[in-house]
């Protein structure tokens, strides 16, 4: 299919441990893969691996993503940076730990970029900003979180919010019971609502959305 290619020679590689990838992110026409050997770059003009990050000597990059002119990389108790444009990113000693997460007792479980702030989803569903070097509560029984058209898009046990700026209310998406997760990464809703289906308890989201780029 169009826009979908197979990189065959990473199923073949020999590796010692795992290849696990655990999150891709996508920026200047490349595809950077969180693995758990480190950091794969993918060129997807080329259709090939053009670099390998290890932010850590050997623990699994869980997630990552951009912010500015950095690189986040994030494990499961630590948070890294490095300057995008480094050319020697395969380097452990070009990364640096930051020393002051929130709750460092307690395990990541989300990065996101918006406005120029990186966002730490904590394993105890609290989410923190980083604002200069000082790390913000956002909000507490966050579910997960994710960025879409220039939105932030938070997801809580009972409903969904999203914001346009940090500066603003959110666009709030309400539900009549109990979710774990509502897939709002590919639509963007102006006005929402959930209903059930006839003869159905599933719970089925009716969105007057602005369409996905490309399609959904």
């Amino acid at each position: 299919s169009k826009g979908i290619f197979n990189l065959s020679e990473f199923k073949t590689k020999d590796m010692t441990g795992s290849k696990r990838i655990n999150q891709i992110k996508f920026s200047n026409g490349a595809a950077f893969l969180a693995a758990d050997f480190g950091i794969l770059k993918v060129d997807l003009k080329k259709k090939e691996f053009s670099d390998t990050y290890h932010p850590t000597e050997s623990t699994a990059i869980t997630d990552l993503n951009f912010c500015g002119d950095k690189i986040y990389a994030m494990t499961e108790k630590s948070l890294l940076s490095a300057n995008v444009n480094e050319k020697l990113l395969a380097n452990p000693e070009k990364w640096t730990a930051f020393d002051n997460l929130p709750q460092a007792h307690v395990a990541n479980k989300q990065i996101a970029s918006f406005e120029n702030h990186i966002f730490l989803l904590k394993a105890d569903s609290s989410l923190y900003y980083l604002n200069e070097r000082e790390w913000v509560l956002f909000g507490k029984k966050v579910v997960s979180i994710n960025t879409s058209q220039n939105r932030l898009n938070v997801t809580c046990p009972h409903s969904a919010k999203s914001y346009t700026s940090l500066l603003n209310e959110p666009n709030y998406i309400s539900t009549e019971s109990e979710i774990a997760e509502l897939p709002i990464t590919r639509t963007i809703p102006q006005v929402t609502r959930l209903r059930r289906r006839p003869r159905s308890t599933r719970l089925m989201l009716d969105l007057l959305a602005v369409p996905c780029p490309g399609g959904c």
